[in-house]
């Protein structure tokens, strides 16, 4: 698909009742407990049956051991040792992670090796059978941020709604690849429970745990807002995170923080992130996914213009994308 016009990708984004087909009610139809006055917490065990068959689970940074994966409340804030303070500040601890948290990095960082040559990965035009990070605006800053922030809307289900798993985020990474934050917005079962409806969650994966804070039920149109921000940040940039993801059409949050010893540096302003999708309408059937009003700012706190680079690890649905420093259209089909 060619890149849709600034116009037609904002109609799009802001305006789906207008843009969208028959999806939007038919996702409705299939969830009718999803009113659009009703935002719901997704229960922990709420996953489907075909996800509990293995030890793998599916997270927003790739196929992660289950008993890696572990839930705090919103608010919360767990540090490195896995001791998580509690909003009253009374604490508790999250057993040890012994297995493999990142084990998607390395194909991840191949790709950025390969968009720095100019290369773009290229599938043959045929339907594809798409697992992991399938496109991304990608920034490598100069020196360390501080905050993130952004808007983006739910959009309309995928026609075929199948077994399939679709993350959609902005995210700040260490330059090793090894952690990463960020506000999600997710179709389908993940880790943290899901089902054939959206839902959001902040995440943090790092190299001992990965961390969710609780799984929110959104609906189509709804807008979101999505912030990573550092506090009590040391001079080489080890702070104390919050990553909020927020439905501002319903009020739900899903917010965790994190203290860490990772430095982030760079920086996605948008990345679509799939599962099991092995036909091209499995994906939003409105074919864009818009992320706007992006600001990004250093560890001095001072507002800085990133220069995003067009990331493609598949393009079979025919991925494209219209990028500018405080806007990203992901765009397939």
């Amino acid at each position: 698909m060619k890149p849709r016009s600034l116009f037609t990708a904002i109609c799009c984004s802001l305006a789906l009742a207008a843009c969208a087909t028959d999806d939007v009610s038919d996702d409705i139809d299939d969830s009718p407990d999803a009113t659009p006055d009703a935002i719901e917490d997704i229960a922990a065990n709420d996953v489907d049956p075909a996800v509990l068959d293995t030890a793998l689970v599916v997270t927003p940074t790739g196929l992660v051991d289950r008993d890696c994966v572990q839930a705090i409340g919103t608010g919360e804030l767990v540090d490195e040792n896995g001791t998580v303070t509690r909003t009253d500040g009374t604490t508790y601890t999250l057993p040890p992670c012994a297995g493999d948290t990142m084990p998607l990095r390395a194909e991840i960082l191949q790709g950025v090796a390969d968009a720095d040559a100019g290369i773009e990965k290229t599938n043959s035009d045929i339907e594809p059978t798409d697992n992991g990070w399938i496109e991304a605006a990608w920034w490598h800053a100069p020196r360390w941020m501080k905050h993130m922030s952004g808007n983006f809307v739910v959009p309309p289900a995928p026609s075929n709604k199948g077994s399939q798993t679709i993350f959609f985020f902005p995210s700040f990474e260490p330059h090793a690849g090894n952690a990463i934050i960020q506000p999600v917005l997710q179709w389908g079962s993940s880790a943290a429970g899901g089902g054939k409806y959206w839902a959001i969650a902040s995440w943090y994966v790092g190299p001992h745990r990965t961390v969710h804070g609780p799984l929110k039920r959104v609906n189509v149109g709804d807008k979101l807002a999505g912030t990573i921000a550092g506090a009590a940040c040391t001079s080489g940039g080890k702070c104390t995170w919050t990553i909020t993801t927020k439905d501002t059409t319903h009020s739900a949050t899903s917010q965790i923080k994190v203290k860490t010893g990772e430095v982030y540096t760079e920086v996605q302003g948008g990345v679509l992130e799939a599962y099991s999708v092995d036909h091209c309408n499995k994906y939003p059937s409105n074919g864009v996914e818009a992320f706007f009003n992006l600001a990004v700012k250093d560890g001095a706190g001072h507002a800085v213009t990133p220069h995003f680079s067009k990331m493609f690890w598949h393009t079979t649905c025919h991925e494209s994308q219209v990028v500018g420093p405080k806007t990203v259209f992901l765009n397939w089909n």
